[in-house]
């Protein structure tokens, strides 16, 4: 039988509620689904371990599996990030908890191999500039030739909005400048 891992927030969250999340998302799964429930609380690690033990633990419980589900309040989290992008990188069936309002997510690593990068860069907090600019030019795409608010383009790579906000406006003012890196990259985006 195939499996899913389930990926949400867990650190800095009361133990009880984290408990019933995850328990009711393997609940669900092991009622009539296809695939049979892999829940990361079940990892063998004592919950006092550090955040680094349970994360190495985690990840090689998502690599036996097929599929991920994403509990509502994921994109807050920064294990549940990396999980998410792991999966997407890998090809994994990603569900989610609730129709995803903005759907973002979804469409974001179709920008990787234009840009030369993995979904993992687009979604980092990386300031290099071989990371940073794409995942700017990817904002500029979204905000003016997608019509996604500044809002939501946040959301999705979990930034406020007066970054995203800055993000766009600079990348505005580098095709002003007609920098040619920039429209380069503007430019193998632009049809996505």
């Amino acid at each position: 039988m195939k499996k899913i891992y389930i990926s949400g927030p867990i650190s800095g969250l009361p133990l009880d509620k984290v408990k019933q999340a995850f328990n009711d998302a393997e609940i669900h799964h092991a009622l009539g689904m296809d695939y049979e429930p892999v829940n990361p609380l079940n990892n063998g690690l004592p919950t006092n371990a550090t955040w680094e033990e349970h994360m190495r633990a985690d990840l090689k419980l998502l690599l036996d599996c097929d599929a991920i589900y994403m509990l509502e309040g994921w994109e807050k989290s920064r294990g549940a990030r990396i999980e998410y992008a792991l999966g997407v990188d890998l090809k994994m069936y990603i569900q989610y908890q609730q129709k995803y309002s903005h759907a973002l997510n979804l469409d974001l690593s179709i920008y990787a191999e234009p840009l030369n990068l993995t979904l993992s860069d687009i979604l980092s907090r990386c300031r290099k500039i071989r990371c940073m600019i794409p995942r700017q030019v990817i904002m500029y795409h979204l905000r003016y030739n997608r019509n996604i608010s500044i809002v939501d383009i946040g959301r999705a790579f979990n930034l406020d909005h007066s970054t995203i906000s800055n993000a766009t406006i600079k990348i505005g003012s580098l095709i002003q400048a007609k920098d040619k890196e920039v429209l380069e990259m503007v430019e193998k985006i632009k049809a996505l």
